[in-house]
């Protein structure tokens, strides 16, 4: 018997080819600094401890929840950083299960006195689980007391697979002193072996391009800075899927928002976002929401996502050199 999903959210993302390998993508992919690009490891003078946690249309049964912890420092001796980090990604209430895990080292190259390079290769692993037992098919419904009842033919079982996972990235760091501007320019590969999942998925090699400028845009009379501006560009790539993310952070001394869409170039659709927080020397606290807007060809659209992140950052006693970056 041919199977029919009686999870419509399922079903929309078997349409959408989430389930054909595709990442979870953060909408607060500026915060997500060593996910996005394994080079930002170690390229400031700070450690960095990151938590974050995403629910993607929750207004639905078997909402997409992703949460996950990354670390990253500057490493004097090794002339570069470190980083590291562990996320899981839950689909459908338990349907899918895909646990990751990488180790980062990027090697800092100085280019000249106000800027560097760093590249990055990082190596991990992930075990990606389907949990086929748990869905729910038209054979499985009785009309009489009007619940999944009955047992399916279908016969499909659980299936779990751990697989290696290797990704590298460059980056392009530039301060100029005399703006207090910084700049940077970034790009990456991640899934560089392609490896196959449970179920016969395949998780898709993606590339990445990026860029930012953070600068002072206002300030006081005694000529200190109040408000700085923080624009960035990201371009990722993945099999069928090519999204177009792009938006500015207004920086107070204490406070800051964010404005932005993510465009998926394939569908032509277009998700704004919006975020605001606070932050602090030693933490910033992070609240997003990305709405879908409702279309007729869209069978998940008038939806959307939260995601909350918490970055703390812990002074590191070095010679390195850093060069200013954006804080946020």
């Amino acid at each position: 018997m041919q199977r029919k999903l009686i999870f419509i959210i399922f079903a929309a993302v078997l349409s959408g080819n989430r389930m054909q390998g595709q990442d979870v993508f953060f909408s607060q992919f500026f915060m997500h600094k060593i996910y996005l690009n394994p080079a930002f490891s170690g390229y400031d003078d700070e450690s960095h401890l990151l938590l974050n946690y995403r629910n993607q249309w929750p207004d639905l049964s078997g909402s997409f929840v992703s949460y996950g912890v990354a670390y990253d420092q500057p490493l004097k001796k090794l002339h570069g950083g470190m980083g590291a980090y562990l996320m899981n990604d839950v689909q459908g209430k338990g349907i899918s299960n895909h646990l990751t895990a990488g180790l980062i080292y990027s090697y800092r190259i100085k280019v000249t006195r106000y800027s560097f390079a760093h590249a990055a290769l990082q190596a991990g692993a992930g075990q990606y689980a389907l949990h086929a037992g748990r869905l729910q098919f038209a054979d499985m419904f009785d009309p009489v007391t009007n619940d999944f009842s009955y047992s399916s033919s279908d016969g499909t079982g659980n299936q779990s697979i751990l697989y290696p996972d290797f990704a590298a990235g460059v980056l392009y760091h530039f301060w100029d002193r005399y703006s207090n501007s910084v700049f940077y320019l970034g790009a990456g590969a991640s899934h560089l072996l392609q490896p196959s999942l449970a179920g016969g998925l395949t998780l898709y090699r993606k590339y990445t391009g990026h860029l930012g400028v953070n600068f002072p845009f206002v300030y006081n009379r005694l000529g200190f800075e109040e408000i700085r501006l923080y624009p960035v560009v990201l371009f990722q790539m993945q099999k069928n899927f090519n999204i177009l993310s792009y938006g500015t952070s207004i920086i107070g001394d204490r406070y800051f928002i964010w404005t932005g869409f993510r465009h998926n170039l394939d569908l032509n659709f277009f998700t704004p976002v919006i975020a605001a927080g606070m932050h602090q020397p030693m933490y910033s606290l992070v609240y997003s929401y990305d709405y879908m807007p409702s279309r007729k060809d869209m069978a998940v659209s008038g939806y959307g996502a939260h995601e909350i992140t918490l970055l703390l950052n812990f002074r590191y006693r070095s010679k390195i050199k850093a060069i200013k970056c954006p804080k946020i």
